[in-house]
């Protein structure tokens, strides 16, 4: 439990701005288009998806093989 106390507390220092909620209250907040809580911005959606994609060791090498990583290169830079 202290682990998680001080992994909580190095987030809340790294991020100020962090908040936690219920998937319950995340859930109504998708339905309602909250922007306080989702992105609605085309670039903004863009880049979550494009550092998502970094994460996913099959999709970088399936886009590498497939051609898609330059185009996909040029809309993280268009997107900073």
């Amino acid at each position: 439990m202290n682990t998680l106390d001080a992994m909580l507390t190095q987030a809340r220092a790294a991020y100020p701005t962090l908040r936690f909620i219920s998937t319950e209250q995340l859930a109504e907040a998708m339905q309602r288009g909250d922007p306080a809580w989702l992105e609605t911005h085309l670039r903004g959606r863009l880049r979550g998806c494009l550092v998502r994609s970094h994460t996913l060791p099959r999709f970088a090498r399936l886009a590498r093989l497939s051609g898609l990583a330059l185009p996909l290169w040029i809309m993280q830079q268009l997107s900073a």
